[in-house]
């Protein structure tokens, strides 16, 4: 079975789509598994396909590109931190409209564009979110609760039914049940969540706040070293774990492209 794997990014940083899909081909045994959907910019899509072009001529593989605006975004984005502008970014939300634009797809995995793979996705793909799985997303459980991404003092959040020491997931690796995402309208959820923050601060930052909402703990836990994030301004990473790492992340501001 194909193993969809989806990218999002707008047009200045279409770059940064070949070293991953490079890392993600020479991880796997099974390439020929693999299809790659990439969303971006309706006048980012010819640069992206000369780019996928050139890219397939040294290492074959299969792509598809989705074109994706701010305006199909049913809801205002509000990013109440003055630092984490950059999360404001429409690239951020598409992932919210997999269901729909990739409405024949059963399973995909979200990978954010920072990250180099070192495992085999399929593998990932393949031991998560089973047919007999209730969840609706799977990703690594992080240390950080709850109470340090959302504002529980606010009345909507404090009656959601999640608890401030709840742990949280990094949303940067993320395979995520299509099917069970648009039979239980999650987009819907996500997008009220979404409006409420423009009216009231239920969290500052940017798409991971509204996914904690709406999933809080009831996620499936996959192994640590599917996402290993931090890298590049962690202090204290340990060679063990990044030697061990399946996904090395770039999460932050402090990007390889940016050194």
């Amino acid at each position: 079975s194909l193993v969809h794997i989806a990218f999002a990014c707008d047009p200045t940083q279409l770059f940064t789509l070949g070293p991953v899909i490079s890392s993600v081909l020479s991880a796997t045994a099974s390439p020929h598994r693999i299809r790659f959907h990439i969303f971006t910019a309706r006048d980012a899509l010819t640069d992206a396909s000369v780019q996928l072009n050139c890219y397939s001529r040294a290492i074959p593989f299969i792509w598809e590109l989705h074109e994706f605006s701010k305006d199909m975004i049913r809801a205002n984005i509000t990013v109440h931190s003055r630092k984490e502008w950059r999360l404001q970014n429409a690239f951020n939300y598409a992932r919210f409209y997999f269901a729909e634009i990739l409405s024949d797809v059963q399973k995909v995995v979200y990978l954010d564009t920072d990250i180099i793979v070192k495992g085999d996705i399929c593998r990932l793909h393949d031991a998560n979110l089973r047919s007999s799985s209730t969840s609706v997303i799977a990703a690594v459980k992080r240390s950080v609760p709850l109470g340090s991404l959302l504002n529980f003092s606010n009345a909507a959040v404090k009656s959601s039914g999640l608890r401030e020491k709840m742990h949280s997931f990094n949303a940067g690796v993320l395979l995520i049940d299509l099917e069970s995402w648009r039979r239980k309208r999650i987009t819907s959820t996500v997008e009220t969540w979404l409006k409420m923050n423009s009216v009231s601060k239920l969290y500052s930052h940017g798409s991971q706040p509204p996914l904690l909402l709406v999933f809080g703990d009831s996620f499936e836990s996959i192994p640590s070293h599917w996402n290993v994030d931090g890298v590049g301004y962690k202090k204290g990473l340990r060679a063990s774990v990044l030697n061990e790492a399946r996904v090395l992340h770039w999460s932050g501001q402090s990007k390889p492209w940016c050194r």
